[in-house]
């Protein structure tokens, strides 16, 4: 019964609105592909947002990683100066100590 009651009520509000203004028809159009493109745009464009965040954070990790390979060969540079150093200083003691034999 209230179901009806609500239908009647409805098609009669309905009618009475089409027969005073007939933009609402456009209106409601409107709004209803409204309704539709706005979650469809800001779905596409969270979609977007995301996609770009995650390419940054691998570019970040790659960049990370060749720092870490330059560091790393750096590093083994400096210690093989080192140790040729080492040796060069090794064979020059001994140089000298022949000498004292």
């Amino acid at each position: 019964m209230i179901y009806t009651c609500y239908n009647m009520l409805f098609v009669i509000i309905r009618k009475l609105n089409y027969n005073f203004n007939t933009m609402t028809d456009y209106k409601d159009i409107f709004l209803a592909i409204l309704a539709i493109l706005v979650p469809a745009i800001v779905a596409i464009l969270g979609y977007v947002i995301h996609r770009k965040t995650e390419r940054i954070k691998i570019m970040e990790n790659q960049l990370s990683d060749k720092k870490y390979q330059a560091y790393a060969g750096l590093v083994g540079m400096f210690l093989e100066f080192l140790r040729i150093r080492r040796e060069a200083m090794c064979q020059t003691i001994i140089w000298q100590n022949r000498w004292l034999i």
